[in-house]
């Protein structure tokens, strides 16, 4: 009896140990129905408790199932073109549509299923019904895009209004897949871009600059005024320039020069930054609309070289004229002075040898105020021959390197290049 018993167990433990976990048929093999009533999309991910793999997987499935149905719909379309008598229309609709983003909708989990390494998702989804909702939901849409055109088109609403109502009809028509849609595309590319001219083209705007004169490295001597038509959208013009810096003062629309750049000639050019004009906008419009804008004011500045008036003994101001001769234009009645606070003088030092020396502290300033920009440490340079004649150009030479390679990169940066 107890054989019989050791017997009975072993059966049982060998037929518990010969059961297998029975994988789902759909996990090696995406289900297709041949009615073509539902489409499947299938997704996987690794399993890894430190990662939301299951959501990775819900992605993976609902990417795939995208693609199904793209090619599902492509597949119904390329057939209705054998049916189709306009031919060519039904020929590019085919072509294009595939190349298209669906919007997915009312899809529904079949099954999940795991294994100790990867996390499975089944989706599934009536492409009967999706049609159906698809296509009335496309004509709500529509119906909602030609609104929002006609406010943009009314020309008694601001310019503000007006943009906002093509920014929302920009993005109804981006969630709806219309622009790359070849159904839609055509029809809503042109009303959007048409009602977007309009706007534009009664968006008017000029500087207002003063004949005056403009020196390079004096931005506090700069001022110009920018007038558009409707301030309503003043928060969202952008200005660039081609050198310099520039900005736009968007309360009044002074237009403020903090850097002058080293350019005689300048552009400034302003143009609509629909990220700042339309903030609540998705990203994916306001680069569409960026695109699309065609909406620029520009003007040319134009800077004279920066002037200076050099004070200093007659011995040494024509050195120094010569070593800031690169960046600066001397005149007499230029707005900036460059003073040299020092002297040049001979000494002998007896063996017949004479050293010339050149000592004193440079200054900048406005010249009609005397207010000072900048002012320098004590500069000192020194040369010795037997030639008096020698040392003076010795020195003097040595002073206008001194000046080339250390004042004068000094006083640029104490200008508003």
């Amino acid at each position: 009896m107890r054989n019989v018993l050791i017997i009975f167990v072993s059966i049982i433990l060998i037929a518990c140990g010969a059961k297998k976990i029975v994988i789902p048929e759909w996990v090696t093999g995406k289900p297709i129905d041949p009615t073509g009533t539902f489409v499947y999309g299938l997704g996987m991910s690794y399993v890894n408790p430190n990662s939301s793999y299951q959501q990775a997987a819900r992605s993976n499935a609902l990417a795939d199932l995208a693609q199904e149905l793209e090619s599902q719909i492509f597949d119904e379309t390329r057939l209705l073109q054998k049916e189709d008598a306009t031919g060519m229309q039904s020929a590019f609709s085919s072509e294009t549509l595939i190349t298209s983003q669906v919007k997915l909708e009312d899809y529904q989990i079949v099954a999940s299923y795991a294994d100790e390494y990867r996390y499975y998702v089944l989706y599934k989804l009536d492409l009967i019904d999706y049609l159906k909702n698809k296509a009335n939901n496309d004509l709500l849409a529509i119906s909602w895009i030609n609104e929002k055109i006609a406010a943009a088109s009314d020309g008694s609403k601001s310019a503000l209004e007006r943009m906002i109502a093509i920014g929302d009809a920009v993005h109804k028509a981006m969630d709806r897949n219309f622009l790359i849609d070849p159904t839609f595309a055509v029809d809503i590319k042109t009303k959007l871009v048409r009602a977007l001219r309009a706007v534009e083209g009664d968006l008017q705007g000029n500087y207002l600059i003063p004949e005056s004169l403009f020196y390079l490295g004096m931005p506090q001597q700069f001022a110009t005024v920018f007038k558009v038509s409707d301030s309503s959208v003043m928060t969202g013009l952008n200005m660039k320039s081609s050198s310099g810096n520039f900005t736009l003062e968007q309360e009044n629309g002074t237009v403020i020069c903090q850097h002058t750049g080293k350019q005689n000639v300048v552009k400034l050019n302003l143009s609509i930054d629909f990220k700042n004009l339309l903030p609540y906008l998705d990203r994916r419009s306001v680069l569409w609309l960026q695109s699309m804008s065609s909406w620029n004011k520009s003007s040319m500045l134009y800077f004279q070289n920066t002037t200076v008036q050099i004070k200093a003994e007659n011995d040494v101001k024509e050195v120094i004229g010569g070593a800031i001769a690169k960046s600066f234009t001397m005149d007499e009645n230029a707005p900036l002075t460059l003073v040299f606070n020092g002297e040049i003088r001979v000494v002998d030092m007896g063996n017949k040898r004479s050293k010339c020396m050149i000592q004193g502290q440079f200054i900048l300033q406005h010249t009609l105020t005397e207010q000072i920009i900048w002012r320098s440490q004590n500069v000192e340079n020194s040369a010795v021959s037997a030639n008096i004649d020698s040392a003076v150009r010795a020195a003097k030479s040595e002073f206008s390197d001194n000046i080339a390679f250390f004042i004068l990169p000094q006083l640029e940066r104490n200008l508003g290049y």
